[in-house]
């Protein structure tokens, strides 16, 4: 397979770097900083940014969230931010919710970083989101952060209609970047379990945004190594592999994990699990040099008859909705709103948008 096609970059991307320069050197320098100064940094700009652009949209009126408290397998707290349309609350009925996992490379973010994108999701779609603020890196390593997104979308599951006020047939998840792998990693989570257990699944659908699914691409599988995203994306704006690289070494993962190991490589979990897989919309730029785990993911489920929806954002770079300059910004918000309502509806066919091809 090759998906290289997708990496050149578009006109509006390369004319948008000839005037916004910084936009290249976007990610902080990581030079002389520890992880936690680094982090300390970053979380507090995000923080400021969220603030005002929460303030801007004037959602808060309309939005009502609460905080929760679950007990962690390992003895930790993970906190969670449940938004909840006020409009819909007064109905008195259960609401559908979104499980929501922030990026930031397993760094950065906290229940701040992404809330005005939650606040909008709850008020566009008339849902719960609930936001998992699960452990990072360097505090915390291997599977830390994985294993409180499988505790907290237990605890979800098991409280949603009892504590929640939701619809606990009416479950999705989702996330963006490192967050999406969480979220792939808590539907093979359930997918295993409902097989396993002969019980029907408890998610409905998941929205996998920019995502890393595993932590080697298999680039055997591909037609030229050359032409990979790791390596015809290796020196991109926004995210580079320099970059993934040092996030990748926080987490301070085995070498000798298995290829399909259902955690670290949920995109390469084994062949006769994908079935069970939840209908999964995949969010992809083009530009990334995640690229090819996003679209590999989408071909083994699409191959394995689960239901599938894919967007490819062409020749734009990891994290371009941060500019919101960039018309495709407000496309990318738009896919993000029809994906989430997408992956917890009752539509029976798959639906490809801009299909990968294949050799």
């Amino acid at each position: 397979m090759d998906f290289s096609q997708y990496g050149t970059p578009t006109e509006e991307w390369v004319e948008f770097l000839k005037s916004h320069s910084e936009a290249a050197g976007f990610m902080p320098d990581k030079e002389n900083r520890t992880p936690a100064e680094l982090q300390a940094q970053v979380n507090v700009l995000i923080a400021q940014q969220s603030r005002t652009k929460l303030q801007a949209s004037g959602l808060w009126n309309v939005v009502e969230s609460e905080d929760y408290t679950v007990a962690g397998r390992d003895g930790n707290t993970i906190s969670l931010r449940c938004y909840r349309p006020k409009a819909a609350v007064a109905t008195g009925k259960p609401l559908p919710a979104y499980i929501y996992f922030h990026g930031g490379g397993f760094l950065f973010g906290n229940l701040e970083s992404d809330e005005p994108m939650c606040v909008a999701w709850a008020h566009a779609l008339s849902i719960a989101v609930v936001s998992v603020n699960y452990r990072h890196t360097p505090q915390a390593s291997g599977l830390a952060a994985w294993h409180d997104a499988i505790d907290a979308f237990e605890w979800i599951a098991g409280h949603a209609s009892t504590t929640l006020g939701l619809d606990p047939s009416s479950l999705t998840v989702g996330g963006i970047s490192a967050g999406a792998a969480l979220a792939a990693a808590v539907a093979v989570h359930d997918a295993r379990t409902a097989r396993d257990g002969g019980t029907p699944p408890r998610l409905r659908g998941q929205v996998l945004a920019i995502p890393s699914l595993m932590q080697d691409l298999p680039t055997d599988l591909f037609a030229d190594r050359a032409k990979t995203s790791p390596v015809q994306c290796a020196d991109a704006a926004l995210l580079n592999e320099d970059w993934l690289g040092y996030f990748l070494g926080l987490l301070h993962v085995d070498t000798d994990v298995p290829r399909d190991h259902p955690t670290w490589n949920p995109g390469l979990v084994e062949e006769e699990l994908l079935p069970y897989v939840p209908r999964t919309a995949v969010l992809v730029s083009g530009g990334d040099p995640l690229r090819d785990q996003g679209l590999l993911y989408a071909t083994r489920l699409k191959e394995a008859g689960a239901k599938t929806k894919v967007h490819i954002f062409q020749g734009l770079p990891h994290g371009f909705y941060n500019f919101e300059q960039l018309s495709a910004t407000k496309r990318w918000e738009e896919v993000m709103h029809e994906s989430i309502r997408w992956a917890g509806a009752n539509e029976g066919d798959w639906f490809v948008e801009a299909s990968p091809q294949q050799p």
